[in-house]
C-alpha cells in the first residue's frame, strides 16, 4: 500500500502542475473585467448555406435578447453572482445562417441569439450578394461593443452588448 501511494506522488510530481494563467486569457474562461469574449465557430459552409455560430462570455450577466434591423442586442444587466438579481445568464449564442434562393444572387438570412437562460430572439429578411462573416477568429471586445458579424450586399448584421 506504502509502495502505491509514492508510486502515485511520483507520477504525479513527473507530470508536472498546469500554470496558473492570467485572468481572462484561456479561451472559455470569463473574459477580463468590462469586456465580453466572442468565439466564432463555422457550423456549415456550402454553395447553397453559410451559418456561422458566435458564444459570447461575459464577466455579467444579461436578462433579454432582442433583434431588429439586424442588430442583435443584449439588455437587462447585472454583476454575476449578485444575489439580489436572477434571470440572467453570461454565455449567449449568436448565429448568423444565410441560405440561398434560387440560381440567382437572392439569399434569406436569419439573426438569431439566445441565452443559456432559454430566451431567444430573432430576425429573418432576404437580400442580394455574396454573403460574408466577418469575424472568423475568437477576439475579446471592450463593453459597450458593436460587433459586425456577417454582411449580404449592403446589409450589416451585428450584435450590440451594452456595458
Amino acid at each position: 500500500m506504502i509502495r502505491l501511494a509514492l508510486l502515485l506522488v511520483v507520477a504525479l510530481l513527473l507530470a508536472g502542475c498546469p500554470r496558473p494563467t492570467r485572468k481572462g486569457t484561456e479561451r472559455l474562461s470569463s473574459p477580463a473585467d468590462g469586456s465580453v469574449r466572442v468565439l466564432a465557430v463555422r457550423v456549415k459552409e456550402t454553395p447553397e448555406t453559410l451559418h456561422y455560430q458566435w458564444s459570447l462570455l461575459g464577466e455579467r450577466n444579461w436578462t433579454t435578447p432582442s433583434v431588429s434591423g439586424g442588430q442583435a442586442g443584449l439588455e437587462g444587466v447585472y454583476k454575476l453572482n449578485d444575489p439580489k438579481k436572477s434571470g440572467g445568464c453570461h454565455t449567449w449564442l449568436c448565429d448568423v445562417i444565410f441560405t440561398k434562393k434560387g440560381s440567382g444572387t437572392d439569399w434569406q438570412w436569419e439573426l438569431r441569439l439566445r441565452g443559456s437562460n432559454g430566451k431567444t430572439a430573432s430576425e429573418t429578411g432576404t437580400g442580394s450578394g455574396t454573403p460574408e462573416v466577418l469575424v472568423k477568429d475568437d477576439q475579446d471586445a471592450k463593453l459597450a461593443a458593436e460587433i459586425p458579424l456577417a454582411k449580404l450586399g449592403e446589409k450589416v448584421l451585428s450584435l450590440a452588448v451594452p456595458k
